[in-house]
């Protein structure tokens, strides 16, 4: 919903979703943010795991939209937009 009406996002245009408390960012490629009232638990299992996954407890990315895997635990969107991926979920960065 937004303040004119519901809206809807592609899957593939969703940059990445950011925790804030019950509600959700949700970043669109475009560089627009949409508020969502959902808890990320919530959020992550509607989510395909082929193209989501949780970088922090805060933070889900799109993983087709990583530009750039930095050694220090940063990951670059094709927006600029930088990502820190918590020592919890680094080990499924790998994969």
């Amino acid at each position: 919903m937004t303040g004119t009406g519901r809206t809807h996002i592609p899957v593939d245009e969703i940059e990445c979703l950011q925790a804030d408390r019950n509600y959700i960012n949700v970043v669109h490629v475009s560089g627009r943010t949409y508020l969502l009232r959902q808890t990320m638990a919530a959020t992550e299992r509607t989510l395909d795991e082929a193209r989501f996954m949780r970088v922090h407890r805060s933070t889900i990315i799109n993983r087709q939209l990583v530009k750039e895997r930095r050694p220090s635990g940063v990951l670059v969107l094709q927006s600029g937009r930088t990502v820190t991926v918590s020592r919890a979920y680094r080990s499924q960065l790998r994969n």
